[in-house]
């Protein structure tokens, strides 16, 4: 995505609503923001998922003295239109750090992260099913995933699409700790869990499976928000002890809280 230049407040507003969003408050006199306007129009054409906006401090008078900017550059960032972040200055370091720290937080959500450990199934060739190996990397415009394993003591690396392909994960079944993977089942409503290395799965109730951290799942059930029904999810942390819905992201970057039955590991 271009930088926004920002001509109005109405439509300030109106991008500010929505996922991430970064502003440059700025003015044509300020060497500083010559200085650093190249990195935020880098930045801005490489996090697709981020809006960017630039606000002229002398044209926009009243947006710059609502969110009281003294001085130039000041950069605000903002997630569904809640301020959570203000730099003053043309820092090129901290900038890019808060941006990439803002966009850590969903980029994997839409899809299966570098560096996760996964296990290879339904492919035919059957040597390689049941593999368990690494993403390193992507293809095909993330239409296949690049994944490094081992067979027959050679490293190998294959292009599998994600069908083929299920999380290893870090997961708590009643208070048990294991490594593996949960497949849900529809016709009985409950996970098939499989340890690594052992063959047979057991069936675990929704609300004896603690979800992992940064699990990647999918939205379910939703009947006060049904539009957001099918979308990718990464659980961000823990359930909350409170109301036992877990943090989860979506991957245009919006947070949100959800209920266990509303999530689908994948």
């Amino acid at each position: 995505m271009s930088v926004i230049h920002i001509n109005s407040e109405s439509q300030f507003e109106y991008f500010l609503k929505n996922g991430v969003v970064v502003v440059d408050f700025f003015a044509e006199w300020c060497g500083p923001c010559k200085m650093i306007a190249p990195v935020f129009k880098h930045l801005a054409e490489n996090y697709k998922a981020v809006k960017f906006l630039k606000v002229d401090v002398d044209k926009q008078r009243a947006i710059a003295a609502k969110y009281e900017i003294k001085s130039m550059p000041t950069f605000k960032f903002f997630r569904d239109g809640v301020l959570t972040q203000t730099q003053s200055g043309a820092n090129q370091q901290m900038l890019q750090s808060w941006v990439l720290s803002e966009v850590s937080s969903y980029e994997n959500a839409g899809r299966l992260a570098k560096d996760s450990k996964v296990l290879i199934h339904s492919l035919s060739n059957a040597s390689v099913n049941g593999q368990v190996g690494t993403i390193i990397g992507h293809a095909g415009k993330y239409e296949r995933y690049i994944v490094e394993y081992t067979l027959d003591g050679e490293k190998k690396r294959s292009g599998i699409q994600e069908k083929n392909l299920r999380q290893v994960l870090d997961l708590v079944v009643a208070g048990n700790e294991l490594k593996g993977t949960a497949t849900y089942d529809d016709s009985t409503n409950k996970y098939q869990i499989t340890k690594l290395g052992d063959n047979k799965a057991i069936e675990v109730e929704v609300s004896a499976l603690t979800l992992p951290k940064d699990c990647r799942a999918r939205v379910v059930g939703l009947s006060k928000a049904p539009q957001f029904n099918g979308h990718m999810i990464k659980v961000l942390d823990k359930a909350d002890k409170a109301d036992g819905r877990y943090p989860i992201v979506f991957a245009h970057g919006k947070k949100a809280k959800l209920k266990p039955e509303n999530i689908r590991i994948i």
